[in-house]
């Protein structure tokens, strides 16, 4: 990219306005609630160390790691769907194509109906779930050579069987329905700091490794003749990024339950606000962007009752988020390809 070209320009406009957007959705979300909280009593209450009140409290301890959290997960979703869609060669691709939601959600909702473990060890079992779903996906693709097409039929193998399971697990634990349905939604209530805690660990190195060695994803667009001819390993590579992905979304998956659309949708939000085709150098901080505003917004609409009469999962208005911005991709005639 030149400094001539006309996509040098929209990098800085469009980083500022996604960054603007993430802040003033924070902003919404640290001032809806039960305790409703001005603009100007904002600053105070983010201050109130000791939380002597009910709305420093509340800013402090319910609201603020829930945008955090936001930031994070929607982060961490969209650069896991810029590697799906460019390990698999695949537009549509998103991180569940590997099998990892659903087997996150398989052991959250086995937690749920039959183990009966604590919340904190339902992000250790969703975390553990989606990791081991996305390893056998990762195994039975590499029997046969490990190439988009065969990756993509075992994770919808394996994502089949999970859900199988979710189905079964519901039917003997009627009493957790509720809980699980809830949990299934895909929702950032009721989040706390060691949620946090339990995700940036996970998410933060590897967006820095995925960001370092990204013109590595570059090359994986070519055919794997093309890549091996310039000395890249398309297959070992393939893997490396597959299981960053995984990780990514296993750890979103397990605290925020199986948000749709972000990890489908930020990758293109990106390429749209930058111009079109892109360096995976530029596409990965700008699909991290375009996931943290997505998943913020959506979150912002749940939380703050502008809308909708009473708090309801993220999950909801995510969809219908991510529903309309890809019907107004594909009605302007918007490539969904790199």
């Amino acid at each position: 990219m030149t400094p001539d070209d006309p996509k040098q320009r929209l990098i800085l406009p469009f980083f500022l306005l996604t960054l603007l957007l993430i802040l003033v959705c924070a902003v919404l979300t640290l001032t809806q609630g039960r305790f409703a909280t001005g603009l100007a009593d904002l600053p105070t209450a983010l201050l109130d160390r000791a939380e002597v009140t009910d709305t420093g409290f509340a800013v402090r301890q319910l609201r603020l790691p829930r945008a955090v959290m936001a930031v994070l997960a929607g982060a961490a979703l969209g650069v896991a769907g810029a590697l799906m869609q460019a390990i698999t060669r695949n537009p549509l691709a998103d991180p569940g194509l590997t099998g990892v939601t659903a087997g996150a959600a398989f052991a959250v909702v086995l937690g749920f109906t039959l183990l009966g473990v604590s919340q904190a060890g339902l992000l250790v079992l969703g975390t553990v779930g989606g990791a081991l779903s996305g390893a056998l996906t990762f195994a039975l693709a590499a029997q046969r050579g490990f190439n988009p097409a065969h990756l993509i039929l075992a994770g919808v193998a394996v994502a089949a069987f999970c859900l199988s399971g979710i189905n079964v697990l519901l039917l003997l634990g009627a009493t957790s329905m509720n809980s699980a349905w809830f949990w299934l939604v895909g929702g950032l209530a009721n989040r706390t700091w060691q949620d946090v805690g339990h995700l940036w660990p996970m998410v933060l190195p590897v967006l820095v490794l995925v960001w370092l060695t990204s013109r590595r994803l570059d090359l994986l667009l070519l055919d794997d003749d093309t890549s091996r001819g310039i000395g890249l390993h398309a297959g070992r590579w393939r893997l490396i990024f597959g299981l960053c992905s995984v990780v990514l979304t296993a750890g979103c998956v397990a605290t925020c339950g199986p948000i749709g659309f972000i990890g489908l949708l930020a990758p293109h939000v990106a390429r749209m606000g930058l111009g079109g085709a892109v360096s995976h150098r530029l596409l990965i901080p700008a699909s991290a962007l375009a996931g943290a505003a997505i998943l913020s917004v959506a979150d912002a609409l749940a939380a703050s009752r502008l809308i909708f009469p009473t708090e309801i999962p993220t999950g909801i208005p995510a969809i219908l988020i991510g529903a309309g911005m890809f019907l107004l991709l594909f009605r302007n005639g918007l490539r969904v390809g790199r």
